[in-house]
């Protein structure tokens, strides 16, 4: 009985916790949509990418926003700002290059 109790218990945790949470069911049908990236170079253009041209393989529960800005400015000195965007959940993360 015990261990039917533990069954019902452990997810029972997950959904009051945030989605998409591990190895909760709701793992997947809370799936977060991807984030637009903007690139701002230093003479004033912009370029938009998607988290899918720099990541092989999108994964929800992996935060991106607090490495692929700094990544992006760390590859190329000509990026002056990288901006990330997402409407469910929503995030707006503005990172200017440090030079």
């Amino acid at each position: 009985m015990a261990c039917v109790g533990l069954m019902a218990f452990g997810p029972a945790l997950a959904l009051a916790g945030p989605r998409p949470a591990m190895l909760g069911w709701q793992m997947y049908s809370a799936q977060p949509g991807s984030p637009i990236i903007e690139i701002v170079t230093v003479d004033g253009g912009s370029r938009l990418l998607s988290l899918s041209d720099l990541v092989p393989r999108w994964r929800p529960e992996i935060d991106y926003a607090a490495r692929v800005p700094q990544q992006l400015c760390a590859s190329d000195p000509g990026i002056a700002r990288v901006e990330m965007r997402r409407d469910t959940p929503r995030m707006d993360v503005r990172v200017t290059c440090e030079r």
